[in-house]
């Protein structure tokens, strides 16, 4: 009965030009000030932040990194299948408003953890915004592309991904002063990051349901069931391929290896610089908020020199840059050689990723590369169980320098000679792929 109700009111609302414009522009505010509000919030609430107060609270090295591990891995086993299933899913709003429920509420619950200090409080909260998060963006981003194309909206909302990486700057760097500025100022960041993402649930509320999604008649459960078994399948496929054999391993030891780092630079940055720059938030959040920028451009710049200079010498290039910034933790940190490496180890990781899509779209046909980018992020959570723990204990017992060289050393001697090893054998051998 609703869903009736719901496609005569579409229908009609069509067949007038002047409902129909309203309509657009009801939708295009509404999508508009979803993003904006959500965007501030994940700048307000940025993960090195949140590790940073983490580590403030009382936690150990060894545990930030085994909660972050946790979160990683959830995070890459959730999202490979919501990308797969929720092409042909129904967009449940209920749903979205649960999740954004929900995250906004584990940022105020971990606020609530630092006041009272306590670290399992904290780190429940961050596990369950991690799932929280997936569900929210990835379902909401299908949802929305669908209006999009059935609504014919004005195009610019397609390009929103990038006015919201320049909302997270500015918020990142209002963050930074805040807590720069202010004794509790982590109730404020996390306030105000709970309250602005429970406001885009607002907006979400108010967009229209799609009439035509299609129902379901298998749970999401034995969904993710028959997923990840049909991606276990493939994967043993792809795996006989030594080419693509060490594709995947690259690409999943180079993840790994971001990953972890990614959980300790903001908590390094914040101890080892805290006496240069501009104080201890401030050069945190500089740095990060140069990253963001760069990787509004990076993609652009990529492709083209992609094209240009061939896949596997860019895979090589991007694998050096991306090592480029745990090394100058180590051997150069300093505010300025900390900030440039991480703008190439933005640019690195674009290169290495944009070079990955292109040789699948080149030696791959169109039915296999589904099944290919499934397999590699399954493949990925894999070392997560093994690379995790024993980062967070180099961490812990050895420090973090020692951690940072051995993540650049990674890439440089594993990966890179792997990458080498690729080209004599597709070259050389020519083995089919």
């Amino acid at each position: 009965m609703e869903d009736d109700v719901d496609r005569a009111i579409y229908e009609f609302s069509a067949s007038t030009g002047t409902d129909k414009k309203r309509r657009i522009n009801r939708i295009s505010h509404l999508i508009i000030g979803k993003d904006v509000f959500e965007r501030i919030g994940y700048g307000f609430g940025s993960q090195q932040y949140l590790n940073i107060l983490l580590y403030l609270s009382g936690a150990s090295l060894f545990l930030i990194g085994i909660i972050n591990g946790i979160k990683s891995l959830l995070s890459v086993i959730f999202a490979s299948f919501l990308q797969d299933i929720s092409e042909g899913y129904e967009q449940s709003k209920s749903g979205l408003v649960v999740s954004g429920v929900v995250l906004s509420v584990s940022f105020f619950a971990m606020a609530l953890a630092i006041y009272f200090r306590s670290v399992p409080v904290f780190a429940a909260g961050i596990i369950i915004s991690t799932i929280s998060v997936v569900f929210y963006g990835d379902i909401y981003a299908k949802l929305t592309k669908r209006i999009i194309r059935l609504e014919r909206v004005p195009f610019f909302l397609r390009r929103m991904s990038h006015i919201g990486l320049l909302v997270s700057a500015v918020s990142l760097y209002l963050a930074a002063i805040i807590l720069e500025k202010k004794d509790s100022g982590y109730l404020l960041v996390l306030g105000i990051s709970s309250i602005t993402l429970l406001i885009s649930v607002i907006f979400v509320i108010f967009l229209p349901r799609e009439p035509d999604a299609i129902q379901q008649s298998r749970s999401m459960w034995v969904q993710f069931k028959a997923y990840y078994r049909l991606a276990f399948a493939n994967a043993r496929r792809f795996m006989g391929n030594w080419v693509f054999f060490i594709i995947i391993l690259t690409g999943t030891v180079s993840g790994a290896v971001q990953a972890i780092g990614n959980t300790y630079y903001g908590i390094f940055i914040y101890n080892y610089l805290g006496g240069w720059g501009y104080g201890r938030y401030m050069n945190v959040g500089l740095v990060f908020v140069l990253a963001l920028l760069t990787s509004l451009l990076a993609p652009h710049i990529c492709r083209r020199n992609a094209r240009a200079y061939g896949k596997f010498p860019m895979l090589v290039f991007g694998t050096l840059l991306m090592a480029i910034l745990p090394l100058t933790m180590v051997y150069n940190p300093h505010l300025p050689t900390v900030a440039v490496a991480v703008v190439l180890g933005v640019v690195g990781s674009s290169i290495t990723g944009i070079a990955r899509g292109l040789l699948a779209i080149e030696y791959l046909p169109e039915p296999d590369r589904k099944s290919f980018f499934v397999v590699s992020g399954v493949i990925t959570t894999i070392p997560y169980f093994l690379i995790f723990p024993v980062g967070s204990f180099l961490a812990q017992q050895f420090g973090l320098k020692l951690l940072f060289k051995m993540l650049g050393f990674s890439l440089t001697f594993f990966v890179v000679p792997l990458y080498f090893l690729v080209v004599l054998l597709h070259h050389r051998k020519r083995v089919k792929i």
